[in-house]
């Protein structure tokens, strides 16, 4: 099972010197590791810790933190799952410091096509922008969301290529995933694991020939 999958973000790997480290990747004190194949080519990994408290010489333990890894081996890419992009960047720092790999963040907002947004790739079909506006005395919300049908191509074009966009809503097979500007891929808490499986996939399919 995917840890909490609030956030989402990917990193790239330069060579395949990181699965042959992989297996140095092993538990140490207050963590637990485990592995399994996903799917062919896929390596799923759960790393959990506990970030101790020393007390009067006593040291307690909080509640357990969680990232799940789904490693693309082909594609040298590794997908982070957790409940915060704090516990993500921990996580990978771990990873990275005991595997001896350098992990570089993919910028995904920036690899998607943004004037190409009427075309349905593997990112899937853009429906909804959040949109920043400053507060008014009749509505405190600083976030509008404003569906693509509303406007046209050239509004749409001019909001992408501006500051104000800071969400993008995406339907793929009728899966609904977003797409921040941090490049935070997020779903909703009814996504199966093999819906968002689906998701990544092609959203690594697409980003992969670009990067």
């Amino acid at each position: 099972m995917i840890a909490w999958n609030e956030d989402c973000k990917l990193y790239q790997y330069p060579n395949n010197a990181f699965i042959n480290n992989i297996n140095t990747f092993s538990p140490q004190l207050f963590e637990d590791i485990s592995y399994r194949e996903l799917v062919n080519d896929v390596i799923e990994i759960q790393y959990q810790w506990i970030d101790p408290i020393k007390i009067r010489d006593k040291i307690y333990g909080k509640e357990p933190k969680e990232v799940t890894f789904w490693v693309f081996t082909q594609e040298r890419i590794v997908c982070c799952f957790g409940n915060s992009e704090s516990g993500i960047a921990y996580a990978i720092s771990k990873l990275s410091e005991r595997t001896s790999t350098v992990f570089e963040k993919i910028n995904i907002f920036k690899s998607w096509d943004k004037l190409n947004f009427l075309r349905d790739g593997n990112f899937g079909k853009l429906t909804t922008l959040h949109i920043r506006r400053s507060p008014t005395p009749s509505n405190s919300s600083e976030i509008k969301k404003v569906s693509i049908k509303e406007l046209a191509d050239k509004e749409i074009e001019q909001y992408l290529c501006s500051n104000e966009v800071t969400n993008l809503t995406f339907v793929f097979e009728n899966i609904n995933f977003y797409l921040d500007i941090n490049s935070v891929i997020s779903f909703l808490s009814t996504t199966s694991e093999k819906e968002i499986y689906l998701v990544i996939k092609n959203i690594i399919k697409d980003i992969s020939k670009k990067i």
